[in-house]
């Protein structure tokens, strides 16, 4: 068989000074019909029109090189497909218009692979109109790079494709090609792919306008670096509709992100994935003038040295963020800027070093978990205090906040150890409250604690004390209550404790309360009342010496000490003991001064029943002691009845037959003695 071969497709060229173009097919080179014919590199097709340029497909075909394309437009310029497609080097697309750029839009619109070359650079520009392509494929060894402007108007976009996707062993694509949009007006495209077996290719849009990618992925990956990725734009930007975002970098590192608005920003159609395998995870910058919403980003390092770290994530915003799913990094910095509502469940994580920053509130419905493995986490404003959250897990210290620590949930409230010399307040309505220790000591006056939950309380110690006045401490739960040490004291006037268990079998459990003025101050007062027992296992040396489990001891005098009242559900049926603390009572002495003896009570001693001493300002309640019903009366003796005799009568007098009068006596027979 015998083939034909041109070297070189012919040129065409057409100008017309004064008017508009219009053609048909434009072909240089050899289509492959019929396949005998075979043309190796291109020739160059110009067309230069000081009006409207209209055409149907174009051309430049090589087995080796494909041939330049150039169209410049003083009108519009509308044409079929544009093809330069070249094994060795595909040929370079330019088309410039003073009044809009328009190819097909659906399917490929603009070719120029090179399956051993480097693809075509395409450039298109246009003073006014807009810009309208299909897709644009320009893959390569090397893929070319796009650069589209549009001084006055809109750029919509099919599919721009750089790189090979990887599919085909045959086909691979080492640097990726670089894209550029630039439109006063809006951007819109779908899938963006610049990936590279060695180096991804950079990807900047920006937009007088708004950009919308949500019809595809923005990929950058790169064998060993990723490229960067930058969106600005005037108003809105949606990004990400059906998969991730893409700037991983497998061997050294990821490309950066960053993501700019005048208006609102949305990312949550997809993830956003800056990762390295070995090398520096992408920093991602989120900047919104109005509000962002983002779903997942990840850009961790899975590099063993820890000298490498991952990308920083800073989210801004004027308005809010809104965000769900999971974001992460290692060895550097998760940084929320502006009030922050969840849209779903959120974990915020940073594996090994590393700080999380709420730098204002928190709200919604749904769940936090922030874990900063070796790091911390600062709120800067309330957790929940427009919208209580379902519950939050810090699994790390919220450490030295100058801000309130304010924290309001439906359920559970985890935490470690929270330090706030401003105070800190945890509010579970319907879950419990877990807690390392609790510090909100100042060197002026000290910060209070609340704590409030729908089951139990466990935390660590508590600390309001202070340099000035002591904090308050108030405790309030309807399950069990379980803390460590309490230190209310203070050089000036010592803060109270208050610790209410709702629950009519519920405990109290504080190791030990230090309510004392530690100057010249009062002491602070404590009240604890709970359904069961109360146990305080530890004691402390007070300022007067004494081994106490409570002392509210002040300046020295009667009335400077505190008040100690315990109210507890022995019933009268287990006592409460000072001096064992086993099932209720205290360890050490109860205490408010050594002014009189009847300030303190000292161990062993046992109240079953309701005790008060120094003028009621020490009370164990319970039950009023039994009161034993007084004896029964012994009747007197019955007075003896004695008969009263009859008065013996007074004889009346009487008168005999003759008249005479006489007695009774007189009718007594006599007896004459002779």
């Amino acid at each position: 068989m015998t083939t034909a071969s041109i070297q070189q497709g012919g040129n065409i060229n057409i100008t017309s000074t004064n008017g508009n173009i219009t053609t048909g097919r434009l072909l240089t080179g050899h289509d492959g019909v019929p396949p005998d014919y075979k043309t190796n590199v291109g020739g160059t097709i110009t067309l230069n029109a000081s009006g409207n340029i209209t055409t149907g497909d174009i051309q430049s075909l090589g087995v080796q090189n494909g041939g330049p394309i150039a169209l410049t437009s003083g009108g519009s310029i509308n044409t079929g497909t544009i093809d330069a497609t070249g094994d060795r080097a595909a040929g370079n697309i330019t088309l410039q218009a003073n009044n809009g750029i328009k190819t097909p839009t659906a399917g490929t619109a603009i070719a120029g692979d090179s399956a051993n070359g480097n693809g075509s650079n395409v450039t298109l520009s246009t003073a006014s109109g807009d810009i309208n392509v299909g897709d644009v494929l320009v893959s390569g060894i090397r893929g070319g790079n796009l650069d589209f402007t549009n001084s006055k108007g809109n750029i919509t976009t099919g599919q721009l494709l750089t790189s090979y996707d990887g599919s085909s062993p045959d086909l691979k694509t080492n640097i990726g090609g670089n894209v550029n949009l630039n439109a006063t007006g809006n951007i819109t495209t779908s899938d963006i792919r610049a990936i590279g077996i060695q180096d991804g290719g950079s990807i900047t849009f920006k937009s007088g306008g708004s950009i919308d990618t949500t019809a595809g992925i923005i990929n950058a990956m790169g064998g060993n670096n990723g490229g960067n990725i930058s969106l600005e734009a005037a108003t809105n930007i949606n990004t990400a509709g059906i998969g991730a975002i893409l700037l991983s970098g497998f061997n050294a590192n990821s490309g950066n992100l960053r993501i700019q608005s005048g208006a609102n920003i949305n990312t949550t159609a997809g993830p956003i994935i800056t990762a390295a395998a070995n090398g520096k995870g992408g920093d991602v910058t989120v900047t919104a003038g109005g509000s962002v919403a983002t779903s997942s980003i990840n850009s961790r390092t899975f590099a063993p040295a820890i000298s490498v770290s991952g990308g920083n994530i800073d989210i801004k915003a004027k308005d809010t963020i809104t965000a769900s799913g999971t974001i992460a990094t290692n060895r550097n910095n998760i940084t929320f800027n502006a009030p922050v509502t969840l849209a779903n469940n959120l974990s915020v994580n940073i594996l090994e070093t590393g700080n999380i920053n709420f730098n204002s509130t928190v709200d919604g419905p749904y769940s936090l978990t922030v874990t900063p493995q070796y790091g911390i986490v600062q709120f800067g404003g309330a957790v929940g205090g427009l919208n209580p959250l379902n519950s939050i897990n810090i699994q790390n210290d919220i450490p030295k906040n100058s801000s309130e620590i304010n924290i309001i949930t439906t359920n559970n409230i985890t935490a470690q150890n929270i330090t706030s010399s401003a105070g800190i307040s945890l509010y579970s309505d319907k879950g419990e409250i877990a807690t390392g220790n609790l510090d909100a000591t100042s060197p002026n006056n000290g910060g209070n604690i609340a704590l409030s939950a729908g089951t139990n309380i466990a935390v660590g110690d508590i600390n309001t004390s202070s340099a000035g006045n002591g904090g308050e401490v108030l405790l309030d739960a309807t399950g069990n209550i379980n803390v460590g040490k309490i230190d209310v004291s203070a050089t000036g006037n010592a803060g109270n404790v208050r610790a209410y268990n709702r629950s009519a079998t519920g405990d109290i459990t504080a190791s030990q309360i230090n309510a004392q003025s530690l100057g010249s101050g009062i002491g602070g007062n404590v009240e604890i009342q709970m359904g069961r027992f109360f146990r305080s296992p530890n004691s402390f040396t007070d300022k007067n010496g004494i081994d106490a489990s409570i002392s509210v001891a002040g300046n020295p005098g009667d009335s400077n000490g505190g008040t100690i009242i315990i109210r507890h559900g022995g019933a009268g049926l287990t006592p409460f003991i000072v001096g064992d603390s086993a099932i209720n009572g205290t360890a050490g002495a109860i205490t408010r001064g050594n002014s009189n003896p009847i300030q303190t009570i000292l161990p062993d001693n046992r109240y079953f029943y309701t005790h008060k001493q120094d003028s009621d300002r020490i009370q164990i309640i319970s039950v009023p002691p039994i009161v034993a019903p007084p004896p029964a009366a012994i009747p007197s003796p019955a007075p003896v009845t004695t008969a009263t005799p009859a008065p013996t009568p007074i004889p009346s007098p009487r008168t005999d037959n003759h008249g005479n009068s006489r007695t009774d006596t007189d009718s007594i027979p006599r007896t004459d003695s002779n």
